[in-house]
């Protein structure tokens, strides 16, 4: 990438003996050059030890190093405002002749594709694009604003992100629910004849967003190594935004308590036939009878997600609710709960390695899901498929009929009946693997004591 005027200044700034640093440091340091980068730009922000806001716009900005050496930098950022119904996240990595250009490369990239952009819109400045979607029986009016374009290597000279807002567009817009505003992530790299892209709504990859970006990037010329990078912040205009239930940090704080409690319970019922008595327990432990359900129906299919990294899944969810519902497709961008669900279940299983127990737990409700019961079956009747093989699975999902589908604040009720279950749909895409339709439904057979069941269980302080 060619240093340019902005990144002399970035360099210039972080140049000296950054290895006697400790992280904490490093942090302040990045708020500081934060501080000093917007003054010449006309924002005003404010450094409080390694925490960098905003005072005008309410928002708060928390930077972390994810790993440092002498030629490479991970930087993760957590932005956040009281205003917002999300927290939003972003990581940035540089790389360079020695640590002062790779952060310097790093923090170029964080502003220019990301931070400024997201303040623009939070400024309400002029927008890009106006455009309607229609979710829900509702039509909500969005505007979106593009950031820089941030080019690396051979990349094709693409000098505006528009070029990949008007091929994405329609696809996005069909994937907005009724959030108040969302981020979407294009990443597209070559390298040696070999393409990496992705694309994610609210962090949530889209697997057929990202097979477009694909096939975009193996028609550049590059021969050895380029990319691209840029942001779409869409804002929800506040006439269209439908009132509801709606994300708060009291919400997630609790749920991060909850996703806690019921995943080490995997670890608790892992004997023969225990898993089953599950939902009845999750239903006494979660008031919230429609989260009751949504954790026994997620948190399984989560944690086999994560556990069999090597597979692609499409970001849309058929759910049946009822017994005579016709299955409804939803994005899982448009669910309330999905990404706080997610957030917390990340936070409970961290980022080393896990602790013994919570494994266990891990292990076993990864083991429970509908997933793991289709791999195993394709895997026992072709025993040369390969996961990578299986592409863009669609889960199917069935619920009660008193359990209220949340999506993004929009609601859609149903009558009591039997418990959640799921079904995994292959896509015909998933190469020289037969389409199976494995059904799992959870049944009580027999009751619970939860008051004994909970003195038993070692769990985590209820925040």
């Amino acid at each position: 990438m060619a240093r340019n005027h902005a990144a002399e200044q970035l360099f210039d700034f972080f140049d000296g003996e950054l290895k006697n640093l400790d992280n904490y440091d490093l942090e302040c340091m990045i708020c500081e050059y934060l501080v000093a980068y917007y003054e010449i730009n006309g924002r005003k922000a404010q450094r409080n030890a390694n925490i960098l806001t905003f005072p005008e716009l309410g928002i708060t900005l928390a930077p972390s190093i994810g790993q440092r050496n002498n030629q490479s930098v991970l930087l993760r950022f957590e932005v956040s405002s009281e205003k917002w119904d999300k927290t939003v996240v972003e990581n940035s990595a540089g790389m360079g002749s020695n640590q002062p250009e790779s952060l310097s490369n790093a923090m170029e990239s964080f502003t220019s594709a990301f931070l400024d952009g997201l303040l623009l819109m939070a400024e309400g400045g002029t927008c890009y694009e106006r455009f309607d979607s229609y979710f829900a029986g509702h039509t909500h009016s969005w505007q979106v604003w593009l950031s820089d374009l941030v080019s690396i290597g051979e990349a094709p000279d693409i000098e505006e992100a528009q070029y990949y807002w008007e091929q994405l567009q329609d696809l996005i817009a069909e994937r907005l629910g009724n959030q108040r505003f969302c981020v979407v992530k294009i990443f597209a790299s070559r390298s040696f004849g070999s393409v990496t892209c992705e694309c994610r709504i609210d962090g949530i990859i889209s697997y057929e967003l990202t097979e477009i970006l694909e096939a975009m990037t193996r028609m550049w010329p590059t021969e050895r190594f380029g990319s691209h990078k840029m942001f779409f912040f869409i804002s929800q205009s506040p006439d269209t935004f439908i009132e509801g239930h709606n994300f708060s940090r009291e919400f997630q704080k609790e749920l991060d308590y909850l996703v806690n409690v019921v995943l080490r319970l995997y670890g608790q019922y892992c004997g023969p036939g225990e898993v089953e008595q599950l939902p009845d327990v999750i239903n006494n432990l979660v008031e919230d009878h429609t989260l009751a359900e949504e954790l026994c129906m997620l948190l399984p299919e989560l944690c086999a997600q994560r556990k069999f990294a090597e597979l692609s899944f499409s970001d849309a969810i058929a759910l049946a609710i009822g017994r005579h519902d016709s299955p409804v497709l939803v994005f899982t961008h448009q669910m309330t709960d999905y990404m706080p669900i997610c957030q917390a279940l990340d936070k409970v299983l961290g980022k080393g390695t896990m602790p013994e127990d919570i494994k266990v737990a891990f292990d076993v409700c990864a083991q429970s899901s509908t997933i793991f019961k289709t791999i195993t079956d394709i895997l026992a009747k072709n025993p040369k498929a390969h996961l990578t093989d299986i592409k863009n699975l669609t889960l199917l999902l069935s619920a009660s009929e008193a359990f209220v589908l949340r999506w993004a604040n929009n609601r859609h009720h149903s009558r009591p009946s039997d418990r959640p279950s799921s079904t995994i749909v292959l896509s015909s895409r998933a190469a020289n693997v037969p389409t199976i339709r494995p059904s799992s439904r959870l049944l009580m057979q027999h009751q619970i004591s939860l008051p004994c069941m909970l003195q038993q269980l070692s769990l985590p302080n209820k925040p």
